[in-house]
C-alpha cells in the first residue's frame, strides 16, 4: 500500500480511533452480519492465528508492509480460483456498521478478497473507527487515486431470489477480521450469542474456517441489518 494511503488509513477523525469501546461495537455488528472477528495483542499473535484460520489451505494474498510479518510460511498461490482463502489489509473499518475499506490497486487486486471462499482481513486497530462516515472520508484522503473502492460488512449475502438467504452468492462465504493491538479476548463468531457459539461448537469448527466453505441457502425469517447508504449488504 502507498505512503498517500497508508496515512489516510491511520489518521485522526472525529473520533479517537482505535478504542476499546469501538473494538467491542465493531465485533458485535461484525457478527450480526455473518463475520468473525479476532482481537489479537501484536503482529506475531496476528501470524500465530492466521496460520491457524489457514492450516492446509491454499491462499492469495496482496503485497502489503501490514501482511510482510503474516504470510510467511504460508501455503501460497498466484491463481486465486485455486485458493482456499484471501488474506488482505484494509484502510479503515467502521464500527457502527461493522464494515471494513478496501482499495485497489497493482499490489492489492480486487480479486484476493472476492474470488476465494473465504476472506481474511487483517486490520490495525488503529485503523477502527466509530462510524461508516470516517470509513469514507478515510478513502477519499487517498492520493493518489485507487482503480477501485469496496466496503464489506459481512460475508456476500443475497436474499434476491424467492426470498431465499444465500451466503456465497457473489463472493466469499466467510469473513475473519483480526484487529491487530486490540486487547486479546475471546473470538466472537459469526452469528449472535450462545447459539452461534454452540452451532460452530457441534460443526467441529470453532471460530476457523470451514473445512470446505460452500454457499449456503436458508430462508429468510428476519430482516437483515440494513447496510449504510450507498453500501451493498455483505458484499
Amino acid at each position: 500500500m502507498t505512503a498517500g494511503q497508508t496515512g489516510a488509513a491511520t489518521g485522526t477523525g472525529p473520533t479517537e480511533p482505535g478504542g476499546p469501546g469501538l473494538v467491542d461495537t465493531f465485533t458485535e455488528e461484525l457478527a450480526r452480519r455473518g463475520g468473525t472477528t479476532h482481537r489479537v495483542a501484536d503482529a506475531d499473535a496476528a501470524r500465530e492465528l492466521v496460520h491457524e484460520l489457514c492450516a492446509g489451505k491454499q491462499v492469495v494474498a496482496d503485497d502489503d508492509p501490514v501482511l510482510a510479518d503474516v504470510l510467511p510460511g504460508l501455503a501460497r498461490v498466484s491463481d486465486p480460483w485455486a485458493a482456499d482463502v484471501g488474506v488482505t489489509t484494509a484502510v479503515a473499518a467502521g464500527a457502527a456498521t461493522g464494515t471494513i475499506g478496501l482499495v485497489f490497486d497493482r499490489d492489492h487486486p480486487r480479486r484476493t478478497a472476492l474470488v476465494p471462499p473465504a476472506h481474511v482481513a487483517v486490520v490495525p486497530v488503529e485503523r477502527l473507527h466509530a462510524s461508516y462516515a470516517e470509513v469514507l472520508r478515510s478513502l477519499a484522503a487517498i492520493r493518489p487515486v485507487p482503480s477501485g473502492m469496496r466496503l464489506i460488512s459481512g460475508p456476500s449475502s443475497s436474499g434476491d431470489i424467492e426470498q431465499v438467504h444465500v451466503r456465497g452468492m457473489h463472493g466469499p462465504v466467510e469473513l475473519h477480521v483480526v484487529l491487530v493491538g486490540a486487547a486479546p479476548e475471546t473470538t466472537v463468531p459469526a452469528g449472535e450469542g450462545e447459539r452461534a457459539a454452540a452451532t460452530a461448537e457441534e460443526a467441529g469448527t470453532g471460530a476457523g474456517i470451514s473445512a470446505d466453505p460452500e454457499p449456503v441457502a436458508e430462508p429468510v425469517r428476519e430482516q437483515a441489518p440494513h447496510a449504510a447508504p450507498g453500501e451493498h449488504a455483505g458484499r
